[in-house]
């Protein structure tokens, strides 16, 4: 990762931006990461353009809240003090759980499960743009780095494993450890020839 833009951001000044992130950004981390690259990148300039595409591929790589790792690999990153780090995250973390069971609460009780549907319905495809759009400037910044043939056989097999596989929510985590295996051994194998040369 890179080194951050402008690393002078207060513990308050970071507290205070999950807080609106967290309070004001829904459907899950896919969703809350273009709000946190619109302050912690155009508006604060802490980190790098880079550093988001990273944070996002990597929280996406493994199990748990993607947006409560990325603000968490953030929080780590800027503050100085591990303490502090932590201490953002849990404060953060406490309105929007506040929140989501109140909303829980009035949406089962008074709001007929057809409407929740619909949210839900509309939510999704706004969160597969962003991911298409996350995806097309990750390969273009990536493409020097893995050939044309390692992208499109990551993509092939990923989408036929999530389409043909029924998995329970986790298990993911196979066909991504399986790709990383193989990266490996590809670049291995790639280091050795060019030290034969």
């Amino acid at each position: 990762m890179k080194k951050n833009i402008n690393p002078n951001p207060t513990f308050w000044k970071i507290l205070m931006l999950f807080i609106k992130v967290s309070l004001l950004a829904f459907g899950g981390g896919n969703a809350l990461f273009p709000m946190i690259k619109n302050y912690c990148v155009d508006k604060y300039h802490w980190i790098s353009n880079e550093d988001v595409d990273d944070i996002l591929v990597i929280t996406n790589a493994i199990p748990g809240a993607s947006a409560i790792e990325g603000m968490t690999y953030i929080a780590f990153l800027l503050l100085k003090s591990k303490w502090k780090a932590c201490l953002v995250m849990l404060l953060s973390m406490i309105p929007h759980t506040i929140l989501f069971f109140v909303l829980f609460y009035l949406g089962t009780t008074f709001i007929p499960i057809q409407y929740l549907k619909v949210i839900y319905a509309a939510v999704i495809p706004v969160i597969i743009i962003l991911l298409i759009d996350m995806s097309i400037r990750y390969i273009k910044r990536k493409n020097n780095e893995l050939n044309f043939f390692i992208h499109w056989f990551i993509f092939t097999i990923t989408l036929l494993f999530t389409v043909f596989v029924p998995v329970p929510w986790s298990m993911p985590i196979f066909i991504i450890v399986f790709f990383v295996i193989c990266l490996v051994i590809v670049q291995t194998i790639k280091n050795k020839r060019d030290k034969r040369k």
